[in-house]
């Protein structure tokens, strides 16, 4: 599924809050498969991320290929800037999250002295000018297998913190917009929005690249500074094992 994070408040339902992920998707499915349903999903966003590429799973009793499932659950959500894209019956031993062996995301910057009106909700402000070149020498720190402590927001019980980051870079989509790209394993409770928030920090500062190897060595959210807003950041791709995929049927 994909969907505009500006609308919700999160992924995760919550009892008292505004409209979530979560509770949206629970809520469709309750009603169009006659029975309450729990979803889990690849990995939970914050309020004003965004999915391009999200994935989750639940359990039902109905049989999905009786009805044009796609279909007839995107009839049944509102707001309609959540997207149900593709389904399929998956083997009983997957798990969106546990199952999922990385995920990619991406962060949008718009680079220029002046906001935009009508980007203001999908890509983050920047007015500083940031160099490509030093954003890059700064993104390879993170390449490799290190103990992601620094960069890990408090909130949420994990059973490591180390993480191993297969691509970091930095590319420039047009003259004002640039587009940060991460690839993991896993990542911890806004990971991704502090490390991007660490470079902005690292720009201002002017500080040397080797900055972030002093951050990852100290294990200490305090050493990593700053946390990159929520509106430019967005989940874009979760990839499991061949054996999963080719196990999967869609519907």
């Amino acid at each position: 599924m994909s969907y505009d994070g500006c609308d919700y408040n999160g992924w995760q339902r919550q009892k008292i809050g505004g409209k979530t992920v979560q509770g949206t998707l629970e809520k469709a499915l309750t009603h169009m498969l006659k029975e309450p349903i729990s979803v889990c999903s690849a990995g939970r966003t914050d309020a004003g991320v965004h999915a391009l590429s999200q994935e989750l799973h639940f359990w039902c009793h109905k049989d999905p290929k009786s009805i044009n499932f796609v279909r007839a659950l995107n009839g049944k959500i509102t707001p309609d800037s959540l997207v149900i894209k593709q389904a399929w019956l998956a083997p009983h031993d997957f798990h969106a999250l546990g199952s999922a062996i990385g995920k990619t995301y991406k962060y949008l910057v718009l680079n220029r002295s002046l906001p935009s009106a009508l980007r203001r909700n999908h890509i983050t402000h920047v007015q500083k000018p940031l160099n490509l070149d030093y954003l890059n020498q700064v993104s390879e720190k993170f390449l490799g297998t290190h103990d992601y402590s620094s960069f890990q927001t408090t909130g949420s019980e994990v059973k490591t913190t180390v993480k191993t980051i297969s691509s970091s870079h930095w590319l420039r989509l047009s003259e004002d917009v640039l587009e940060y790209t991460i690839t993991g394993d896993g990542f911890l409770k806004q990971m991704v929005r502090n490390i991007v928030g660490t470079q902005f920090y690292m720009t201002r500062k002017n500080e040397p690249p080797d900055f972030i190897t002093k951050v990852l060595k100290a294990k200490d959210r305090q050493a990593a500074k700053d946390t990159a807003p929520a509106q430019g950041l967005y989940l874009y791709q979760v990839k499991y094992p061949k054996g999963v995929d080719k196990a999967c049927l869609k519907i």
